[in-house]
């Protein structure tokens, strides 16, 4: 039952963030393609202006390593 009411707990914060602070992409990761949250809280970051989400933040690196691969 707890780990029940943690998952909703953590899918409402997702859903919180993505209407909140503008995040206009499909709930995932720009950098694997997971859901936003299948890691932990999604990440934000902006890049030459644009926000981007990422699933955790060793993706903020790999993005930004190669960021024309994941626009």
């Amino acid at each position: 039952m707890k780990k029940s009411i943690n998952k909703i707990k953590n899918i409402l914060l997702i859903l919180a963030a993505m209407l909140f602070l503008g995040c206009e992409e499909k709930g995932v990761c720009v950098v694997t393609g997971n859901k936003l949250g299948s890691m932990g809280d999604p990440v934000s970051f902006k890049h030459e202006g644009k926000k981007y989400w990422v699933c955790c933040a060793p993706c903020i690196k790999k993005f930004k390593k190669n960021p024309d691969k994941y626009k």
